[in-house]
């Protein structure tokens, strides 16, 4: 009920965000995770099969775009 009346925030979040969006999702339909990608410009990766609970359905391919994504924001860092 109380995601049902969530309106967001007009404005992004000073705080890097990766947004990771499973296509399988039929709680939540991925193109509510797209928008928030166009709307703010914060990078997405989309998961091919996997639905609502990510690092359930599949927690390496989780770890590796959060490790990738880690990487580009500091690069050079070990």
């Amino acid at each position: 009920f109380a995601a049902s009346r969530y309106n967001g925030f007009d404005e992004p979040t000073q705080v890097p965000m990766l947004l990771l969006s499973g296509l399988g999702d039929r709680l939540v339909d991925p193109s509510c995770s797209t928008e928030i990608h166009k709307r703010f410009a914060w990078p997405i990766s989309r998961h091919p099969w996997a639905g609502h609970d990510l690092p359930w359905d599949d927690a390496a391919w989780v770890i590796e775009r959060i490790s990738d994504w880690e990487r580009k924001k500091h690069p050079g860092a070990t």
